[in-house]
């Protein structure tokens, strides 16, 4: 499993299975055995932009972790999974595991509480992934109550995109590079992934079928 070109991911197609990721392209696996690597696009602005020391709330399938410690940009990757379940089946599923030994030894799984987690030193990025829904109430002012503790340099979490576009129409903001940036402004959180080509596009996207008309209370009507 390595890294591709620009924000490409290369992996061993059972891994990628394991992670249920969608496959962008298969090909025969370097030294001609019947193993094959699947190539799968790293789309998510906060994989993308990884670097440091890296903190995942919420274990998961272990996509973002995983990618994150693939990147030469990231040094280490903090993930805090409240669920001992969850992760005695990564440990019986070996994910991890099937890792370059350069990149399984960054990650570090501890037991917690994201919501009480707090670092023992600098973190560069938070990726906050707790949450079962893709849309939620009250989801900005719960990363605002983890990033108080954390202190990260960014913060980048599942489901922003939405949560930009329920917030732009809130504020009766169009859904252009103006209106997403003053929204993201007013959620006072350092956001990454805005500043990436095509964002405006990313969130407009989110805004459509994923939202599915969940705009929070008070939106006199849906963003353009």
């Amino acid at each position: 499993m390595d890294r591709a070109a620009g924000g490409e991911v290369r992996l061993p197609l059972r891994l990628a299975g394991e992670l249920g990721l969608r496959v962008a392209d298969a090909r025969p696996h370097r030294g001609g055995c019947e193993r094959h690597e699947v190539v799968v696009v790293a789309d998510d602005p906060g994989v993308r932009l990884a670097h440091g020391h890296v903190v995942v709330f919420g274990l998961g399938m272990g996509w973002s972790a995983a990618a994150s410690a693939l990147r030469p940009e990231v040094e280490s990757v903090t993930v805090v999974e409240f669920g001992p379940a969850v992760i005695a089946l990564h440990e019986a599923l070996g994910i991890f595991a099937q890792l370059p030994p350069e990149a399984r030894a960054k990650i570090r799984i501890v037991r917690g509480d994201a919501h009480a987690w707090m670092p023992d030193g600098p973190v560069d990025l938070l990726m906050p992934d707790i949450w079962l829904p893709l849309v939620s109430d009250g989801r900005v002012a719960e990363v605002r109550r983890m990033q108080a503790k954390v202190r990260a340099g960014a913060v980048y979490f599942w489901g922003q995109e939405m949560e930009i576009a329920r917030h732009a129409a809130l504020a009766g903001r169009d859904l252009d590079d103006d209106g997403i940036r003053a929204t993201i402004a007013d959620v006072d959180l350092l956001l990454i992934g805005p500043d990436m080509p095509g964002y405006a596009e990313k969130v407009r996207l989110a805004a459509q079928r994923p939202m599915r008309g969940r705009w929070l209370a008070g939106a006199s009507r849906a963003p353009k």
